[in-house]
C-alpha cells in the first residue's frame, strides 16, 4: 500500500457510543470514512451532525475500496462479521482489522487471509456513555490497552496522535483478565453507588442522590489514591482496628439490608489485606 495514511479509506462497522464519539477522530485524521450501521434512529442524528451517507449494510465494494476496516460492534458479533468478510472473496492481504473491544484480543482476526502485522485490538480505557458532537474529547489523555501487529500499532498511533495517549501493551493470553480490571474499575464503581443508594434509601432518603451526598468523600479519596497510593488512603474502622463498629455493621445489615451483608462481609475481607 503506496498511499499516505490520510488517503487511507476507512470503513467503520458500527456507531454505538464508543463509535459515535470515535468518528470526530476518524473525520479529522481521514478524507474517506464510510460508516455501516444498523440502528437507523442512530444513523438519523450521525447524519444530521457529520452530513455522511450511512447505511445499514456492506457490501463488496465497501470491503475492495476500504484500506481499514474498524469494528465498533457489541464482542459478540465481531467474529462472525470478520468471518463473512474473511469469505468474500475479496484481498484482503493490505488491509487493516482494527477493533476496541475490551475483552477479545487481536487473535479474533487469526486468518491466513490477512497480515498479522495488520491487526489490532486497541481497547481504550474510558467510559462511552452515549455519544455527542465533541465526543472525541473522551479519548484525550487516556491508557490504551493493545495487542496486535506492529503496522496496526502504528497506524492506532497516527490517529490518536493529537490525544496524548499512554499505551499498555496486552500480553493476548491476559485480555481477559486485563478486561476483569476495567470492569471493576467503571462497571463495578457504578454498582457501588446503587448499592449506597439501596442503604440511604433505607433510612428514608429515598429523594436525595447517592453521588450528591458522597460526592466530596469519594473525589477526596480518588484525590489522595493518586498522590498518596491505595495503602495511604485508607481510612475508616478497618484501619482503624475498629473491630466492634464492623460487627455493628454486620449485625445491622443482617437485619434490614442482608442482600448487601455478604458483599460488605467481602470487602470488609479485601480491605484487611491493605492495612
Amino acid at each position: 500500500m503506496n498511499k499516505r495514511k490520510r488517503e487511507y479509506k476507512i470503513l467503520m462497522i458500527g456507531a454505538g457510543n464508543l463509535g459515535g464519539n470515535l468518528l470526530p477522530v476518524l473525520l479529522k485524521k481521514f478524507d474517506s470514512v464510510k460508516i455501516i450501521n444498523r440502528n437507523k434512529l442512530g444513523n438519523k442524528e450521525l447524519k444530521k451532525i457529520y452530513k455522511l451517507n450511512i447505511e445499514t449494510n456492506y457490501n463488496k465494494d465497501d470491503l475492495k475500496n476500504s484500506d481499514v476496516i474498524i469494528f465498533c460492534i457489541q464482542d459478540r458479533y465481531i467474529d462472525g462479521v470478520f468471518k463473512k468478510i474473511i469469505n468474500s472473496g475479496i484481498n484482503l492481504k493490505d488491509k487493516y482489522f482494527i477493533h476496541f473491544s475490551g475483552s477479545l484480543s487481536s487473535e479474533i482476526f487469526k486468518s491466513n487471509k490477512v497480515n498479522k502485522s495488520n491487526v489490532i485490538s486497541a481497547h481504550p480505557i474510558q467510559s462511552f456513555a452515549g455519544w455527542k458532537r465533541n465526543g472525541d474529547v473522551l479519548f484525550r489523555n487516556i491508557t490504551m490497552g493493545i495487542d496486535g501487529g506492529e503496522n496496526a500499532f502504528a497506524l492506532i498511533k497516527y490517529i490518536f496522535k493529537e490525544y496524548k495517549i499512554k499505551y499498555l501493551k496486552i500480553n493476548p493470553k491476559d485480555k481477559t483478565l486485563y478486561h476483569i480490571a476495567s470492569v471493576i474499575a467503571s462497571n463495578f464503581l457504578v454498582t457501588q453507588f446503587h448499592l449506597i443508594q439501596k442503604v440511604i434509601k433505607k433510612i428514608g432518603l429515598k429523594q436525595l442522590n447517592s453521588f450528591d451526598i458522597f460526592e466530596q468523600i469519594i473525589l477526596t479519596t480518588l484525590g489522595n489514591i493518586k498522590n498518596k497510593g491505595i495503602k495511604d488512603s485508607l481510612t475508616g474502622p478497618v484501619k482503624r482496628g475498629e473491630m466492634q463498629t464492623i460487627k455493628n455493621h454486620k449485625k445491622e445489615l443482617k437485619k434490614k439490608l442482608p442482600v448487601i451483608y455478604n458483599y460488605y462481609n467481602l470487602m470488609t475481607g479485601f480491605t484487611k489485606e491493605i492495612k
